[in-house]
């Protein structure tokens, strides 16, 4: 068969879909408009999903240049697109994203064709928007964290992790102990004091709980952590203040001479108080029940 009549042969799609056939078409007409129609064909792109790329006759470097310029077509509908990875059986580094939508780049890294690496990861950061770089993460974070030091996140990136429902409490946990007080902000720290309120403690120092717990929104979560790693803080009566002052009122109040202060009577309130009084905490005058409240009193002076 003449090679001249292969474009008109495409564009009326009686050309079997195989990998050696196209590759062979590209070696002469390059990858042009009528591969590209032929691909967007949805019949075609169905049939050709079926056959790996890797079996075609052709040696890998010709195999591996026509993969990357499939991958690399933003002219390929996404229903195609998607098809054709099905055929893709290896992955890929630095590919040119540039021409791509966010979506077909999600799905390569979805389909682990993009390889996990740094370089690829600031290559999906600088082509793609909403944080789909961190999908990387997400799917590789055990490759993560041998090379961990190789990353820098912002800190909108660690509240993107911190959320994953693709990562795991310990995953999670791995992140945190990447911050220190230092780099948190309202909303990693927000992230940072639910997870750890809720969850089994982990080593933090003070400077760091004192930071999230100046951050955090949510007080049940303030004095849960509170309540949690009082040993951080008990035996130093400034430190101890210092958190107190940061959990609001009327926790903060505490602090303050003749005040008469009522706690809603819960068992978070309860260890709360139990907490101060297991260290004699010397502005306690009295605690007592009154109906569905702890009342305190601090002293005059």
């Amino acid at each position: 068969l003449q090679f001249s009549v292969w474009p008109s042969l495409l564009a009326l799609d009686k050309v079997e879909p195989t990998w050696d056939n196209l590759i062979n078409y590209s070696l002469k007409y390059e990858f042009d408009e009528y591969l590209i129609l032929f691909l967007n064909n949805l019949k075609n792109a169905e049939k050709i999903s079926k056959l790996k790329i890797n079996d075609s006759k052709f040696d890998d470097s010709t195999k591996n240049k026509f993969t990357r310029e499939i991958l690399e077509k933003d002219e390929l509908n996404e229903n195609s697109y998607f098809l054709i990875l099905d055929s893709v059986t290896q992955n890929y580094n630095e590919l040119n994203l540039e021409e791509i939508n966010d979506i077909k780049i999600q799905k390569l890294i979805e389909k682990k064709i993009i390889a996990f690496s740094k370089e690829n990861f600031d290559l999906v950061k600088e082509a793609s928007h909403d944080n789909i770089q961190l999908v990387l993460v997400e799917l590789n974070f055990r490759e993560y964290l041998k090379v961990r030091d190789e990353f820098l996140f912002e800190l909108i990136e660690y509240e993107y992790l911190l959320k994953s429902d693709k990562l795991s409490l310990d995953n999670k946990i791995d992140l945190i102990y990447e911050l220190d007080a230092t780099s948190l902000d309202v909303g990693v720290s927000n992230i940072v004091a639910e997870i750890l309120s809720v969850n089994k403690m982990i080593s933090i120092d003070y400077e760091f709980l004192l930071e999230l717990i100046t951050n955090s929104k949510n007080v049940r979560n303030k004095i849960l952590l509170f309540n949690k790693y009082f040993t951080l803080f008990k035996n130093n009566i400034e430190s101890l203040e210092s958190v107190l002052v940061k959990l609001g009122n009327p926790y903060s109040e505490i602090t303050q001479k003749w005040k008469e202060i009522k706690f809603t009577k819960n068992d978070l309130n309860t260890a709360f108080i139990n907490n101060l009084k297991s260290i004699r905490y010397t502005n306690i005058s009295s605690d007592k029940l009154e109906d569905n409240y702890i009342k305190i009193v601090t002293k005059r002076k």
